[in-house]
């Protein structure tokens, strides 16, 4: 099933170590993004542990990938729809086939809800992948590692930036935009709005990861289901599983929550640049002074005494401290991270 990707933490977030997994471009249009196999063995009596495997494992949950999905896309996608067609009455699965059926029908579900991921807009060059979502749900497309930008890079080309400019302009315009002494209200509109999309942003990554999950848990009931023995009343209830698939992938919504938290972090990223603008450079003394010259900082220790002057200062006093007068056994080099 390809590489196997390692969790790892960055910036509060759940990440995919996820090198030689990178994915842009857009799918080609004439051909599936799935095409099932035919073996003369279809027959899969596997335990669901088996069936998870080839999903690719049920050990990282796909609401971790959130993040990993932000750098993927930093542009809003036009996805087009993928009809997922119905057994029907007339293809309710039997016999030895209800298994390889049911999974070619949870595949094109995924397939469904998840194709919008491999379409990034062409006027973008992305970082990231979500190479990990697709492997998982059995979806794959072509790595093109020349696509790879620098982080840097896709922070700076935030796609919907004008639109996010005019708003920030137009909070500007509401607080005042000629006179000196309304500067102060400005930056106060700016850090509200701020906050306000900050709130925003962790609502909306709560749902998407609440979606996601669900969409996990999915996985695993289908898995635990197939381990059932055939009798006659599998068609039935199989048909039934079928039907509430249809409805609970239909309801989950992932690209519409997907758009929205993009653009909230796309905003949110524009809205903390735009308040650095109005930061006013300062000297920032991350270290002691000396107290005899209280120019330089301080670089010795002396010992016994534990008394801490600069480099040009500690040389002048020989035999004893410039502070209590006691005698100078040692001088200690101060190190400060």
């Amino acid at each position: 099933m390809g590489h196997r990707s390692r969790d790892r933490s960055f910036d509060g977030f759940h990440l995919q170590d996820t090198s030689n997994e990178l994915v842009a471009g857009y799918m080609n249009q004439n051909t599936s993004m799935f095409e099932s196999a035919h073996f003369g063995d279809a027959e899969d009596t596997r335990p669901a542990g088996a069936f998870l495997e080839a999903l690719g494992g049920n050990s990282d949950p796909i609401q971790g990938i959130v993040t990993q999905v932000m750098s993927r896309h930093v542009s809003e996608s036009t996805p087009g729809s993928t009809a997922t067609p119905p057994w029907g009455k007339d293809s309710i699965p039997h016999g030895s086939n209800w298994r390889k059926r049911l999974r070619e029908l949870l595949i094109r579900q995924n397939e469904s809800v998840l194709s919008f991921l491999l379409k990034p807009a062409a006027e973008h060059t992305v970082l990231g992948t979500v190479e990990t979502v697709l492997r998982r749900y059995a979806i794959r497309h072509d790595v093109d590692p020349a696509s790879v930008l620098t982080v840097k890079a896709l922070c700076s080309d935030v796609s919907g930036a004008i639109l996010i400019q005019e708003e920030i302009e137009d909070s500007l315009k509401k607080r005042g935009q000629s006179s000196l002494s309304e500067v102060k209200s400005q930056v106060t509109g700016l850090i509200e709005l701020y906050k306000a999309t900050g709130e925003k942003l962790l609502d909306c990554e709560s749902k998407m990861a609440f979606r996601l999950e669900k969409m996990d848990k999915i996985q695993q009931r289908v898995a635990s289901f197939m381990e059932l023995q055939t009798n006659d009343a599998l068609p039935a209830v199989t048909a039934a599983l079928e039907k509430y698939l249809e409805i609970a992938f239909r309801d989950l919504h992932i690209e519409t929550q997907y758009k929205q938290l993009l653009f909230l972090y796309q905003k949110h990223i524009a809205l903390r640049e735009a308040i650095q603008l109005f930061k006013t450079p300062h000297q920032v003394i991350s270290e002691p002074m000396c107290p005899i010259c209280i120019q330089e900082t301080v670089t010795t220790a002396m010992s016994p005494c534990g008394h801490t002057f600069c480099g040009g200062c500690s040389k002048r006093s020989v035999m004893e401290c410039f502070v209590c007068r006691g005698k100078i056994r040692d001088r200690l080099k101060l190190y400060f991270s």
